[in-house]
């Protein structure tokens, strides 16, 4: 199968993926309880997501992806499916639709979007507080610019790990925000690439 067949394979199942997201959207607004419901429609949202990653659809796949994240908490309980949210995701899902009506039209996307990057925004803006700065990761403040943190013994109870980072990196980047990524078992199973998601984190300075 060439590109352009696998192009057109992609843009059909997206486009059966979001009208069956659709779908549940209005279901689970009638009953925002139902876990069986919930879980069908993150694992639309998941396949949609993993989809685009095939392709590096940014564009795309970053306002897929919030809209994963937040449905993801939903399901486990951390979060209360209500109106705010669900306006907030099916904004999303409609400006998914015209992005892959793009996609078909140009056979590419770019991957700047500033309408892609307000609604991923207006998602994630929506997850509790300690969520809020990257998928799957927990947030740390670096220490103060001009010196890194020892390994045995961190500075302002900040981690450990932050110890290897360079010193010359902190000095210059004093105010920046690091990330511990932890990728799920599973997450090969899933179509998920973790050292890409690493690679394409947004202003990203140094990876270990």
């Amino acid at each position: 199968m060439n590109t352009a067949e696998l192009l057109d394979q992609f843009v059909t199942e997206a486009r059966e993926c979001l009208e069956a997201i659709g779908e549940r959207l209005l279901e689970v607004e009638r009953d925002p309880t139902d876990s069986a419901l919930l879980n069908d429609l993150f694992r639309l949202v998941h396949t949609l997501k993993g989809n685009c990653g095939l392709f590096e659809f940014q564009a795309l796949e970053r306002v897929v992806h919030a809209g994963e994240d937040l449905l993801d908490r939903v399901r486990h309980g951390q979060l209360t499916y209500g109106p705010e949210l669900a306006d907030a995701l099916l904004d999303a899902m409609d400006y998914s639709s015209e992005l892959i009506d793009r996609i078909e039209r140009d056979q590419r996307l770019e991957a700047a979007d500033g309408r892609s990057d307000a609604l991923a925004a207006a998602l994630r803006a929506l997850l509790p507080q300690a969520q809020h700065a990257a998928p799957q990761a927990a947030a740390e403040q670096a220490p103060g610019a001009g010196a890194a943190a020892p390994q045995d013994s961190p500075a302002d109870g900040a981690p450990g790990w932050l110890g290897r980072i360079p010193a010359a990196l902190l000095a210059a980047h004093g105010g920046a925000t690091a990330l511990r990524y932890e990728p799920e078992p599973e997450c090969f199973f899933k179509g998920e690439d973790p050292w890409r998601l690493a690679l394409t984190a947004p202003g990203l300075l140094h990876v270990d």
